[in-house]
């Protein structure tokens, strides 16, 4: 099979991580025979510095008519703002907005690899934690009406207006439930119900869609609830749903309890196509040596998610944690920098 694929280097470390996603695909491509074809985009400060724009119009068109998107690194301490927020960070979302994805998916396993990197207590790590959050990510606060009331009786007003509706919920619960159908897991939805309208009208009609789903166990779970319980229990979740706001907070938290950028992330429309990369990566961070770990498992989504290839998908996972039980990349501790890890992982690959 031949796919077509739109490369986001962005910046700083996004070279090197691109590269490693670029590396273990060549490698697919020499052991199944799929053939991948490659379009370099512009996107972050090195498309400002060229464009003038964070997110040119070129780069929007080029992943729209590819099947799939890798992303590198985005972040420039060149282009932060008055307020302290970096404007060429803000091209991530208006790129899911103009590509009409609305499921942000992290999947968090395999902490037994990395036992030092973590907080979690040792008896916490022992347990089976395998986790995939599936966050709402096109509506809510990323698609908000905000703004500022200046000059008021109590001096400027900021504010932001969220709204989501019936259809927009059935749409991301029947994918979770579908997820938790395929894998025979639970499914949890995290929200703020005791507060929130938009979180009643959640639960009023993800009970509905459950009803689709008579062999799939759910349950809702206020936030306040489910912190405490994922830093000490987090071997009772499966996949764990929530909405925008809450999915940043939750996303943290996961991100936190393990080894720095391990977790993939995959981004999601409609017939699975969608973005991957690394969560959450700070460019400037490990710039000369980055962690691949987080862009070689979110190559392994991809595959699966996208390309419905579950034997290579398989087969990349478990290359690489066979190279994690002797070796860590030097972004870890390890003995081995960036690009020498990566080639651990392709020759396990070929020879898998």
């Amino acid at each position: 099979m031949d796919y077509k694929l739109s490369l986001l280097v962005g910046d700083g470390c996004g070279i090197k991580l691109v590269q490693a996603a670029v590396d273990i695909l060549s490698c697919i491509k020499l052991k199944y025979g799929h053939d991948f074809k490659f379009e370099n985009c512009l996107i972050g400060e090195s498309a400002i510095e060229k464009t003038g724009v964070a997110l040119p119009q070129d780069t929007i068109d080029s992943c729209k008519n590819t099947d799939a998107t890798i992303i590198g690194a985005i972040g420039s301490n060149k282009y932060i703002d008055n307020f302290g927020v970096d404007q060429s960070r803000l091209a991530i979302q208006k790129l899911y907005s103009n590509l009409k994805l609305f499921s942000t998916i992290v999947p968090l396993k395999d902490l037994k690899l990395f036992p030092s990197h973590s907080p979690l207590k040792d008896q916490v790590i022992k347990k089976n934690i395998d986790i995939l959050f599936v966050i709402e990510s096109s509506n809510g606060i990323f698609s908000s009406d905000k703004g500022y009331k200046q000059n008021t009786n109590q001096g400027a007003t900021a504010f932001d207006t969220t709204s989501i509706s019936t259809g927009q919920i059935q749409n991301i619960s029947s994918f979770a439930f579908d997820l938790a159908k395929l894998n025979n897991k639970k499914l949890t939805l995290v929200d703020i119900a005791d507060c929130s309208i938009s979180s009643v009208l959640w639960r009023q009609t993800i009970k509905k869609v459950s009803s689709l789903y008579p062999d799939v166990e759910f349950d809702c779970m206020l936030i306040d609830d489910f912190v405490p319980r994922f830093f000490t229990r987090p071997h009772t979740f499966e996949i764990v749903l929530s909405k925008a706001i809450l999915g940043k907070s939750i996303l943290a938290s996961a991100s936190s309890t393990t080894a720095f950028n391990t977790l993939p992330k995959a981004v999601l429309g409609a017939k699975n196509k969608g973005v991957y990369g690394s969560y959450d990566y700070d460019t400037q961070n490990n710039i000369n040596d980055p962690n691949p770990i987080g862009i070689i498992r979110s190559v392994a989504m991809m595959l699966y998610y996208t390309f419905g290839l579950t034997v290579e998908s398989n087969a990349i996972n478990q290359s690489l944690n066979q190279v994690l039980k002797s070796n860590k990349p030097s972004a870890l501790g390890g003995g081995i920098n960036c690009e020498k890890f990566v080639q651990q992982v392709t020759l396990k690959l070929i020879n898998f």
